[in-house]
């Protein structure tokens, strides 16, 4: 069955698009309206425990992500280009902002952490995925983050394992696309990242 296929983007003259924010989640993924993405294999690993840091995709490009909003029950997929994810990382640069971090997706539930460090993946500047992690396709955004307080770090650890970023883009269609290409794609990433294991 066919769903339609959405390259999600930012108009950099808006002022509310873009990531505000990354919730750590069971199920990690990777609505114009606000978005949040979940149960997609993107996972993040400790990396130092007694520094409480995490690491892992925060994006990751052009893996395609299926969608199903509730109050229409409409299915259908979007996609990250390298492009947007740039302009995004960009955007956050310039403007200084904050990513905030939640549980869950949550505002509520906030965690005291924020960016160590992080980059996009790009082979041609010698930008690669660090070594110990699955590797990522060019364009992929990667971070490493700090978790401040420790009994969230530990109730992180144990209960979450991934990053799942949430906020505001514009879709558009690119017109409908066969399960079967979708998961294809999927593959061909999720193998990309197998080999460099």
């Amino acid at each position: 069955m066919d769903k339609p296929l959405y390259v999600l983007d930012i108009d950099e003259n808006e002022e509310i698009v873009g990531v505000d924010a990354v919730g750590l989640v069971e199920q990690p993924a990777i609505e114009r309206a606000w978005m949040a993405f979940s149960k997609v294999k993107t996972h993040f690993e400790v990396v130092d425990e007694v520094k409480q840091i995490l690491a892992g995709a925060l994006m990751v490009a052009d893996l395609p992500i299926f969608r199903r909003d509730e109050a229409t029950n409409r299915e259908y997929y979007v996609t990250f280009p390298a492009k947007t994810i740039f302009k995004i990382v960009e955007r956050l640069k310039k403007s200084n902002l904050k990513l905030k971090f939640n549980l869950d997706h949550n505002p509520k539930n906030e965690v005291q952490a924020f960016l160590m460090n992080d980059f996009i993946i790009d082979s041609k500047m010698g930008v690669a995925t660090p070594r110990g992690h699955k590797e990522l396709p060019d364009g992929s955004w990667f971070g490493f983050v700090k978790i401040v307080d420790r009994k969230q770090f530990d109730d992180i650890k144990s209960g979450k394992t991934g990053f799942s970023v949430e906020g505001y883009f514009n879709e558009i269609k690119i017109g409908d696309i066969e399960e079967e290409k979708i998961q294809n794609q999927i593959n061909k990433i999720q193998m990309k990242k197998d080999k460099s294991k």
